[in-house]
């Protein structure tokens, strides 16, 4: 995505721990499909409301590009 492509998604007025309307998530590899929900982090930047991978069985991962 070019930078003058970014997107930015508000989470506020969705309901805590429901699916997000709208959206859909894919996997790769095996296993079954995390589940993503919109949760309360309080600790968040920006409010509270935040869509988190609530999976127990395969916990969400990041990582960076090495330089």
């Amino acid at each position: 995505m070019a930078p003058d492509d970014s997107r930015t998604w508000r989470f506020q007025d969705e309901p805590p721990d429901a699916a997000l309307a709208g959206f859909s998530f894919a996997k790769t590899g095996r296993g079954r499909p995390g589940r993503w929900v919109v949760t309360i982090d309080d600790d968040a930047p920006t409010r509270d409301h935040v869509l988190a991978q609530v999976d127990t069985t395969r916990p969400a991962t990041a990582s960076t590009p090495s330089r």
